[in-house]
Formats: structure tokens, sequence, C-alpha cells
């Protein structure tokens, strides 16, 4: 796998896409990273009112 990787990034450096794919990880790290931020801020919610039930 490590080989087949670097190959992939030869082909992109080579095609001059590096922006085109540092922003494609972008929107796909800060979609993923606002969807699991609101996840563990409605976890954090219910513990919080679970615990004030105690």
């Amino acid at each position: 796998y490590g080989t087949q990787a670097i190959e992939n990034i030869r082909t992109v450096v080579s095609l001059h896409r590096e922006e085109n794919f540092i922003q494609l990880y972008e929107e796909a790290f800060d979609r993923d990273f606002r969807s699991r931020m609101f996840y563990l801020h409605y976890v954090a919610f219910a513990n919080a009112l679970a615990n004030s039930l105690m």
C-alpha cells in the first residue's frame, strides 16, 4: 500500500493537481469535523442532563 500511495502522490504532483486535492481533502475534513463536533456537544449535553437528574 505504501508504494501505491507514493506512486499516486507522484502522479498528482506531475499533473499539477495538488491544490485541487488539498482543497477536496480540507472540505471533506471540515465537513466530518463539524458533524463530529455537533455529535460531541449533543452527547456532552445529554450526559450533563443525566448527571443532573441523579
